[in-house]
């Protein structure tokens, strides 16, 4: 499949039935984001939802929003509360100074070809031409935890890639880049893969020198 075939463009509310098929595709289940709350995050903000496209099928897509660093801070660290329930409709702000990476999905046939970065890469580099944006940063998956369960997600992550094979999602994150900020406990109950954590992670404004956009 030649990368000359495949489209990046902002998602649009026509896409949400599409979207839903691929969110399906791509997580365990309770995880996936529903039409309804896909067409939420369109409607809150457009610009921030990216999607890669063939001739027939969306095969990608990653979602992010401006949030307040006040948001960030307000209630602890729960991805309902700052996602709005997966909607963004009460969280994203237009002018708010964090720019929020909620997640990315390929669909299981299209990896290995690096549409996942493609997809980040130009989400960072969006980031930064905001010009309210003064951070760039997500909660991701320790997914490699479960095969560890007997050692705490600090020690999990400190270890992780040292005396202890590396993390998937950490390491994709980290070889784009980006450092890891905390790690947090019952981040996503639901995300019984991850033993419901997320981690922190923060990609620096040189990030966007270093790794363009390659779309």
């Amino acid at each position: 499949m030649a990368r000359e075939q495949l489209n990046l463009r902002t998602a649009r509310i026509g896409d949400v039935e599409a979207l839903a098929q691929l969110e399906a595709a791509c997580w365990p289940a309770n995880l996936p984001a529903t039409s309804v709350q896909l067409a939420a995050r369109i409607s809150a903000f457009a610009a921030g939802q990216w999607l890669v496209e063939n001739d027939e099928n969306l095969v990608a897509y990653s979602s992010a929003q401006q949030i307040t660093d006040a948001t960030l801070q307000s209630r602890g660290h729960s991805y309902r509360f700052l996602t709005d329930n997966d909607s963004l409709t009460g969280t994203h702000t237009d002018n708010a100074e964090v720019h929020h990476l909620i997640g990315i999905s390929v669909h299981p046939h299209w990896r290995g070809q690096q549409l996942g970065r493609r997809l980040l890469d130009r989400q960072i580099a969006r980031a930064w031409e905001h010009p309210s944006t003064t951070r760039v940063l997500g909660f991701t998956r320790p997914v490699g935890h479960r095969a560890f369960p007997e050692i705490s997600l600090d020690e999990y992550v400190a270890r992780q890639g040292v005396d202890l094979p590396a993390d998937p999602v950490l390491a994709f994150h980290q070889q784009a880049g980006a450092r890891i900020i905390s790690v947090h406990e019952g981040f996503r109950p639901e995300d019984l893969e991850a033993l419901g954590a997320g981690v922190l992670i923060e990609y620096p404004t040189e990030i966007n020198q270093v790794h363009p956009e390659t779309a």
